[in-house]
């Protein structure tokens, strides 16, 4: 069964959270410190990425659909 638009926006935003925390984790290891600054600049990317989807759901909540008809059209 295909997801539905919804579905797969509340998948994407759990692995951009996956993503964030073990990022912040990885930060955290001192076998990891040499590549801290690549580190940093993921975490940046990745925050970002959460907040413009975050920004861009809220703005267009509506245009959103409740069932996964289009999905259906489309297979």
């Amino acid at each position: 069964m295909a997801k539905g638009v919804q579905g797969r926006a509340i998948t994407f935003l759990e692995r951009m959270n996956l993503r964030r925390s073990t990022l912040r984790k990885q930060l955290e290891t001192p076998e990891l410190q040499s590549i801290h600054p690549i580190l940093v600049g993921e975490q940046k990317a990745v925050e970002m990425v959460i907040d413009e989807f975050e920004s861009e759901t809220d703005n267009n909540r509506n245009e959103i659909p409740l069932s996964d008809s289009d999905d259906e059209k489309n297979e």
